[in-house]
């Protein structure tokens, strides 16, 4: 998933732009997991700057599965934050 999703040239524009990205290590911080409902892996949960979760998925996904995701994310935090603000 790291070579060869996350590093394609067309998730990597996305990333910190659409996204920030952060792996979590759940073995060495199993409270993430338990709170995010994660029992495989990979697994992505998109969360909004205050904690809401947008998106959880699980499972491997091409780029461009893995762009889709992240679009379909987007408007779902820009309401959020309209909303919270």
């Amino acid at each position: 998933m790291e070579q060869g999703v996350l590093n394609a040239p067309e998730v990597l524009d996305q990333l910190g732009t659409v996204v920030i990205a952060a792996k979590i290590n759940v073995d060495e911080q199993p409270e993430i997991a338990e709170r995010f409902g994660i029992s495989s892996y990979p697994f992505d949960v998109l969360v909004d700057p205050d904690g809401a979760v947008l998106l959880r998925s699980g499972g491997y996904a091409p780029a461009e599965d893995y762009l889709q995701r992240m679009q379909a994310a987007r408007p779902r935090a820009t309401s959020a934050r309209l909303v919270t603000r």
